[in-house]
């Protein structure tokens, strides 16, 4: 049976902490998908970070079947120390095949940068609903072939950002971003 909020690495109130190097994959248990609800089930990487946190170089990958919820997930979307909270660095990561997003940025993303990863097989891409902080930078990552399990793309979007004007008081920059998929939402939340 799935269980949400598993992971195969937790971070979790731990500063300057590295993820190098790993290779992730294929979860015990799958996720829903949106036909059922919001996804639940397993994730590569949960972070609840102190600051100073790199992942770098792994493979998250999930299959077709059984899929991450999110590849990497972050505790506290709507709290300024959620998530990787501040001074991240994200890249040269593969994010392969879950029901929701690709990573979550959410919560306070002071000073946090993702860059040169590649996603494929999300409903969403990059998640940065809400950017409580800021900024955080995205630039040279490839987004492509978004859909959840079932096929869904309708839901979906390359950038999910928003959260509601009184969260969303940090500033998101994207730069040299290449997004090749049928998500109808584009990048939402703007």
């Amino acid at each position: 049976k799935a269980i949400d909020w598993d992971a195969g690495v937790f971070i979790e109130r731990s500063g300057n902490v590295v993820v190098e190097r790993c290779y992730i994959h294929d979860p015990r248990g799958s996720s829903n998908t949106w036909t059922y609800g919001h996804p639940q089930g397993t994730h590569a990487l949960y972070v609840r970070s102190a600051g100073g946190a790199v992942v770098r170089y792994n493979d998250f990958v999930g299959s077709d079947r059984p899929r991450w919820n999110d590849a990497v997930t972050g505790w506290g979307n709507g709290y300024p120390d959620g998530g990787f909270n501040r001074d991240a660095d994200i890249y040269g990561n593969l994010f392969a095949f879950g029901n929701d997003d690709g990573i979550e940025l959410d919560g306070g993303q002071m000073n946090v940068r993702c860059f040169d990863n590649k996603f494929e097989g999300f409903l969403c891409g990059i998640s940065v609903a809400a950017n409580l902080r800021g900024p955080s930078y995205l630039f040279r990552n490839l987004i492509v072939d978004l859909a959840d399990a079932d096929g869904r793309t309708r839901l979906g979007a390359l950038i999910k950002s928003g959260g509601g004007s009184t969260f969303t008081k940090g500033r998101t920059f994207l730069f040299h971003n290449t997004f090749y998929a049928e998500a109808s939402g584009g990048i939402s939340g703007v």
